[in-house]
């Protein structure tokens, strides 16, 4: 796929870190698992703080909800495992469509 063309465009320092990352995996499915377990991670903590009102840890008078820690949960793949920090139960973690995608409510 041509640059011009690229999903996800890399900064200098996103570059470098998945340069850095990619020498400190073993082969190629490791490198995979790693990356979509942060972008997936990344994702659903960009849903948590549009929910919230507020990014983690932060104190704001527009916050409307608050998170109540995170667990780890492994999601099964086509590349592998994929270790992902997931809400524990709570408002906010309820209605995470990303979580819902990945996750039954029984889980």
């Amino acid at each position: 796929m041509p640059q011009e063309e690229s999903v996800l465009r890399l900064g200098r320092d996103e570059a470098l870190e998945a340069a850095r990352l990619w020498q400190e995996c073993g082969d190629a499915r490791e490198f995979a698992c790693r990356v979509l377990g942060s972008v997936m991670n990344a994702l659903m903590d960009s849903e948590a703080q549009q929910m919230c009102g507020a990014s983690r840890n932060e104190r704001s008078d527009g916050r409307e909800n608050s998170r109540n820690g995170y667990r780890p949960r492994s999601l099964k793949t086509a590349v592998g495992d994929v270790e992902l920090e997931t809400l524990l139960h709570h408002v906010c973690a309820r209605h995470l469509s990303l979580l819902s995608l990945f996750f039954s409510s029984t889980e």
